[in-house]
């Protein structure tokens, strides 16, 4: 079997995902009758405009699905089917089969009965055959629903690969389901950004290929410094050296990471510090690059008295740099940039990025000392003439629903001495750096640098730490706030956004979500369950009291809650299941404790044969109760068996802990199986019936103090 050449170090774009000589999901080997040892090695490209680094590893994944797909419905089956990517093509390769696998259709006609007529055929059965192009001897009996039918098996022609491939490529290329597409030129195609250039090889075979209006060639181009010009591909097991060795291009996202971080490292080494790790940066930077060429860079030292987060976010955010710092972690006047290509004389490379890097900073200065010279607290009249949103108001009226929310709930949070007041302070100040020069310049700072002018101004740590933090958690990975003040402030400011929002019709809705209220709605959801600010607060009750307090009558408070829910759900997604989360909120809507009692869940679910039999014992009462929910116990009861789980429930429910209350389970369960046994539950007698379900209602109870095991998972 011919195997596709691969570059040093690549492997399957799903990495370990996908097993070793197999295609990808959906096209498997085994068992076909396909002869794998005549496989044709083939490449796809697709050469486009620079596709925007955020957008270009799902674009490539997406093509290497729909192709699967592709492949497989024109069966045409696959090995090692690979996606690659860099900003300017998008490449899948592989091995596919010399030739489509067989198949065999039925196209049944009519049923035995009507086919003859004294043992001749009727015109049904001769229209039939002349359809199918068949005649007697093609026919055979196939039974359906105790219905006997005549009926021709069709063997469909098997076309070779250089007839299929084309329009597999094609197939999947219109089934792509893309993040954001664009027209371009005078056609009506679409297309995440505009193509320049098609390749499909098969062997040393370049096959015809019609996309958006581009004619397929034999030729492929280099990074866009080193090989701009077209080279023609003479093969596809020739395509990934011509790549690398020749049109200078490392196809392997993951390569050129390791190409930056390795070379990076060292030329920091050099000059004695070390490259700031970056997973994002260092992500979104090989996908802006399609050969790496990392060089070291400096800038004045006098530029140190700036910030940290205005200087790094300046590298970083605007210019896609690596910070340097050194051995204790303090920032250096030098950085890591990253080319594009070889090229001829990096030192004027260098240069130029040396001189864009030093005018951000020489305004990034000058903005700083600008905004120092005013408190942040003189700037809260302003917030009266900034948009929070067209629907919600301005930031000073967010500013005024948050103290108003925060000084009705006061009594509820978790707060030591002097903490409320520093909330309410923080409340005030939070948004002020709006109107600062530095924040209107790189907005990706907002909030932090108000904690540096909060505390630049005297105010307290905790109120600066509060303002610098109230935007964490901002992405995956990011912590939540440091303090308690910053907690009570990012959850109320994101609480008063996501009510507001869905009291004005703002939602989001599929795909869509351009006013972030997912992001929101983690953010809720991870303050509440990793700090205890919020401890004895249930969401529902802090609703309740937002909506009364903004007279919001119209709002359906189970919108937001379930948001918050649906997104912690997704968060802890791997490491608990969804229904145990709404298990435990059914009897308990303390976001804080879920963590606490989730260890409780898991430890005792543990204990298989007392859970089991806890939630048999459990879901044979709920079953015979349905709907039933009175409680009220009778002073006296006919049966031992009755008054015995009668005292059961009343230990079960004085004990004041779980694993007290989890030790009273198996004599509750021993007293249900009495009780069942002795008993007809619904007994004839409408007083007795009413009394026996009423214990019943009163054990479910007992049995569902800290989550529904209705709920849970068996």
């Amino acid at each position: 079997m011919t195997k596709i050449a691969l570059q040093k170090g690549v492997a399957g774009l799903e990495g370990e995902d996908l097993p070793a000589a197999l295609s990808s999901p959906g096209l498997k080997a085994e068992g076909s009758r396909t002869n794998w040892m005549n496989t044709k090695e083939f490449v796809f490209e697709i050469g486009v405009e620079e596709i925007p680094s955020r957008y270009v590893k799902d674009v490539s994944r997406e093509l290497h699905a729909r192709m699967s797909e592709a492949l497989q419905d024109q069966r045409l089956f696959a090995q090692a089917l690979t996606a690659r990517y860099t900003p300017r093509r998008l490449v899948v390769y592989g091995a596919v089969a010399a030739t489509q696998e067989p198949k065999t259709s039925t196209i049944r006609g009519p049923r035995l009965e009507v086919a003859y007529r004294d043992h001749l055929p009727t015109p049904a059965l001769e229209g039939f055959l002349r359809r199918a192009s068949a005649s007697l001897a093609d026919l055979q009996q196939e039974i359906v629903d105790q219905k006997t039918y005549l009926s021709v098996a069709r063997r469909e022609p098997e076309r070779n690969a250089e007839s299929v491939l084309a329009e597999v490529a094609s197939q999947a290329f219109l089934a792509m389901n893309l993040p954001r597409s664009m027209r371009w030129g005078s056609g009506e195609a679409r297309f995440v950004r505009p193509i320049r250039w098609l390749g499909l090889w098969l062997e040393d075979q370049p096959l015809s290929l019609s996309l958006a209006g581009i004619q397929s060639g034999s030729v492929s181009y280099g990074n866009r410094t080193d090989h701009p010009e077209p080279l023609a591909i003479t093969s596809a097991a020739q395509y990934p050296t011509v790549m690398e060795t020749v049109l200078k291009v490392v196809l392997d996202q993951d390569v050129r990471k390791a190409i930056i971080r390795q070379q990076g490292s060292a030329l920091a080494k050099q000059a004695g510090g070390l490259m700031e790790e970056d997973d994002g940066l260092l992500e979104e930077v090989a996908a802006l690059v399609e050969w790496p060429v990392p060089f070291l860079g400096q800038f004045d030292g006098s530029f140190l008295d700036v910030p940290e987060p205005i200087l790094t976010t300046a590298m970083k955010v605007h210019q896609r740099y690596f910070p340097m710092r050194d051995h204790q972690g303090r920032l250096l006047p030098a950085f890591i940039g990253v080319r594009n290509g070889v090229g001829r004389d990096l030192d004027k490379v260098r240069h130029g990025n040396e001189k864009v890097l030093r005018a951000r900073l020489n305004d990034a200065d000058y903005f700083y000392r600008q905004d120092i010279k005013i408190p942040l607290s003189s700037r809260a009249r302003g917030l009266a003439e900034v948009v929070f949103h067209a629907k919600l108001g301005t930031y000073a009226d967010k500013v005024g629903r948050l103290r108003a929310l925060f000084l009705k709930t006061k009594s509820l949070w978790v707060l030591a001495d002097g903490e409320a007041h520093e909330v309410e302070r923080a409340i005030d100040l939070a948004k002020c750096d709006l109107l600062t020069h530095v924040v209107e310049e790189f907005s990706e700072l907002e909030g932090i640098m108000g904690g540096i002018y909060a505390a630049h101004d005297g105010e307290s740590e905790g109120v600066a730490m509060a303002i610098s933090d109230q935007y964490l958690p901002r992405q995956q990975g990011d912590p939540v706030p440091r303090n308690r003040v910053g907690a009570v402030l990012g959850l109320l400011d994101r609480l008063d956004t996501l009510i507001m929002a869905f009291a004005h019709g703002i939602q989001p809705t599929g795909s869509e979500d351009p006013f972030g209220l997912r992001r929101s709605a983690l953010g809720i959801a991870r303050i509440w369950t990793e700090t205890d600010v919020a401890r004895e607060i249930e969401l529902n009750a802090l609703l309740s009291e937002a909506k009364a307090l903004y007279q919001l009558s119209q709002l359906e408070t189970e919108g937001p809650r379930e948001l918050v829910v649906s997104r912690l759900k997704s968060h802890w997604a791997e490491e608990v299941p969804a229904e145990v989360i709404d298990a435990l909120l059914a009897v308990d809507g303390r976001l804080a404790s879920l963590r606490s009692r989730i260890a409780l869940w898991r430890d005792l679910s543990h204990q298989e044969d007392r859970w089991a039999s806890y939630l048999m014992a459990f879901k044979r009462v709920d079953r015979v109760l349905g709907e039933w929910t009175s409680e009220s116990l009778a002073e006296r009861y006919q049966l031992d068996e009755e008054e015995r789980l009668a005292q059961e429930i009343r230990r079960m429910n004085q004990t004041a802990e779980i694993q007290s209350w989890w030790q009273a389970v198996p004599e509750m369960v021993s007293a249900l199986a009495e009780l069942f046994e002795a008993v007809l539950i619904m007994d004839a007698n409408q007083e007795v019936r009413q009394s026996r379900l009423n214990l019943l209602a009163k054990a479910r109870s007992s049995l569902s103090r800290y989550w529904d095991p209705g709920k849970l998972p068996s």
